[in-house]
């Protein structure tokens, strides 16, 4: 099974390099019913259960297909418990972010959540993309933020997103294909958006194994 590519990015396609990686799709149900995709480089290939939950998107995005898709196909050793962990461990983690800086957070910050410009795993919008401290360009250290509204943001992915409150039921497994397009210095998802993928940039900064790969063929 694989993530059909978008059409408006045929050209992205054809003028870049495309790499299938595995993800593993879980449906599952822990607050609620969920059916989610989830990126092969876990803490395993990162050190940090936080991108594993950073990566992660909706299946109701996509358009899948059954079968293997052409090109460029990379094999990673992952496991579902590999995944469970991290999502675990990066609640645990937020929960404890939060309580720590909970009170110099309270009279500082609010983040402000524009519903209708989220898609799939609650990707930041524009607008909270370009907020004073934006929360993934302090993942990528590029600017400060306070790190309990860094908490606050992966906590309500966890949640919200994930459906996440520290139980998931396994229903099934199996494993998706899914399309990246590597122009330059920029990566797309290329069965989701024609716009660069932060998460995949915050990625190659911190995963030597990522790196390796997109050097090797690109």
């Amino acid at each position: 099974m694989y993530v059909a590519i978008r059409r408006d990015m045929k050209l992205f396609q054809e003028t870049g390099t495309l790499i299938w990686f595995p993800y593993i799709r879980i449906q599952y149900v822990s607050s609620r019913r969920m059916d989610i995709l989830f990126s092969c480089f876990t803490s395993r290939h990162t050190g940090e259960p936080e991108l594993t939950v950073l990566l992660a998107r909706a299946t109701k995005i996509f358009n899948l297909r059954r079968g293997t898709p052409e090109g460029t196909k990379i094999h990673i050793d992952f496991e579902e418990k590999d995944i469970l962990r991290d999502i675990d461990t990066a609640y645990k983690d937020t929960l404890a972010m939060m309580e720590q800086t909970a009170d110099a957070f309270r009279e500082r910050i609010n983040i402000d959540i524009d519903w209708e410009r989220w898609r799939g795993i609650l990707i930041p919008s524009r607008r909270l993309m370009e907020r004073r401290g934006p929360v993934l360009r302090y993942l990528l250290g590029r600017t400060e933020a306070d790190p309990h509204a860094l908490a606050r943001f992966l906590r309500f992915i966890i949640e919200e997103g994930l459906g996440y409150r520290g139980h998931i039921c396994v229903l099934e497994t199996n494993i998706v294909y899914y399309p990246i397009v590597i122009i330059g210095d920029d990566f797309y998802e290329a069965g989701w958006k024609n716009s660069p993928s932060l998460a995949y940039l915050l990625l190659y900064e911190r995963s030597e194994k990522f790196r390796n790969i997109v050097s090797e063929l690109t």
